[in-house]
């Protein structure tokens, strides 16, 4: 049977389309515009902007029809749900993987879904803590000590008092007796083969400390939409933005090592949890599947980027503070466009000598225009251009 796994490059290919790149390319082109640059825009050609959202439409909705194709291929058929507990039961090593699910006024049927996703794991050797952050809806707690009674692996916890995510995070990595350690939002889904997935590769790697996965989206109406895949681990990324985000798992020790949640940074929590983790460990592995499910349920990012306008100010913070504690010298700007995106503007240590490598062959009115630009516009110094030539045949060039 064809594992998803292996049709990881096809899968690539099959969103390497024209519609979907000139919907990438309008998109790029609006936000490199401003809105001066619109006006202008619209007062050139009225259609124009309007052609390009219906480029852009039609590209979201090329894209969508090609991941339920691809859903549709990678579903798992009741053979391979058996085929994944027969690989579980006879993997090495097992270990506990507690899944910590902070819980505030959630609506019920996210909630239900979440829990539910956990009841539906492939892989049996895990335990959900969830913590109730005192919540005022009434159903939240009910359904929770429900869910405890109905499965011993739920440990529930109620707070009295609202600590927030942060705290409910740490109220919630305390429960957990786990070796690995997972976070779940209330109102998110795993697949059922999530974990079965994390242990493989932990199983294949028993040094990892932390693994993630791709994710999507689910919609209020239950389709997953909106596919993230996201590249292996990418340091410099990393500093741009919070590519993870969901599904990570980490060592537990490492987890405590680092200080669990840092108190203040709500809504980029899970972070500075990361950035601080991985100032310790190089350990880290992506898991190339879309394991798990960003619920747009009303209270969520997914649906409003910002309706939690103090998260994108915590990860400014939160990257800031990772970079002192590096001992780089630099700057956390915002970044162009969109909330929590950055640009770390690093402070230049004395006058390095920096090196252009310009291949050519032939050409050589750009090749001209090239050099020409270098030395009449770059004031840096020192500076060396090193031309390689590639068999050019011009007179003009070659002289």
């Amino acid at each position: 049977m064809t594992t998803p796994r292996a049709t990881g490059r096809r899968r690539t290919r099959a969103f390497r389309n024209p519609a979907l790149r000139f919907a990438d390319r309008a998109t790029r082109a609006v936000l490199r515009l401003g809105p001066l640059g619109i006006l202008r825009w619209v007062a050139k050609d009225p259609r124009q902007p309007w052609d390009a959202l219906k480029a852009a439409l039609r590209g979201y909705l090329k894209m969508d029809a090609q991941y339920q194709i691809w859903l549709a291929q990678h579903a798992l058929t009741d053979e391979r749900r058996q085929q994944i507990r027969e690989e579980a039961a006879g993997l090495g090593h097992r270990p506990l993987v507690s899944v910590v699910m902070p819980v505030y006024n959630v609506e019920e049927p996210w909630l239900r879904l979440a829990v539910e996703s956990m009841l539906a794991q492939l892989y049996p050797e895990w335990e959900l803590c969830a913590v109730d952050d005192a919540s005022t809806a009434p159903h939240v707690r009910p359904l929770l000590e429900e869910y405890a009674r109905r499965d011993p692996r739920i440990k529930l916890r109620c707070l009295e008092r609202n600590e927030g995510i942060c705290g409910a995070t740490n109220q919630g990595l305390a429960l957990a007796s786990g070796e690995f350690v997972g976070l779940l939002d209330h109102d998110d889904t795993l697949t059922e083969d999530c974990l079965y997935e994390v242990v493989k590769r932990l199983n294949e790697d028993p040094a990892l400390d932390f693994l993630y996965t791709d994710h999507d989206i689910r919609d209020t109406r239950g389709r997953r939409v909106r596919p993230f895949f996201k590249p292996d681990w990418s340091p410099d990324l990393f500093d741009s933005m919070n590519y993870v985000t969901h599904f990570a798992v980490f060592r537990r020790s490492l987890v405590d090592e680092v200080g669990r949640m840092r108190p203040g940074l709500g809504g980029s929590q899970d972070y500075d949890l990361m950035l601080r983790i991985v100032e310790r460990t190089k350990r880290i592995a992506h898991i190339a599947e879309p394991l798990y499910s960003w619920g747009e349920a009303p209270t969520s990012t997914v649906a409003d980027p910002e309706i939690k306008p103090y998260a994108h100010e915590a990860g400014r913070r939160a990257l800031q503070d990772s970079l002192a504690r590096r001992g780089e010298e630099g700057e956390v700007l915002d970044g162009l466009g969109w909330p929590y995106r950055y640009r770390v503007k690093r402070a230049i240590r004395g006058t390095p000598l920096v090196s252009l490598v310009i291949p050519t062959r032939n050409n050589w009115k750009l090749l001209d225009r090239c050099l020409r630009g270098l030395v009449e516009r770059t004031t840096y110094r020192p500076l060396e251009v090193l031309v390689v030539d590639t068999r050019s045949d011009e007179p003009e060039t070659v002289r």
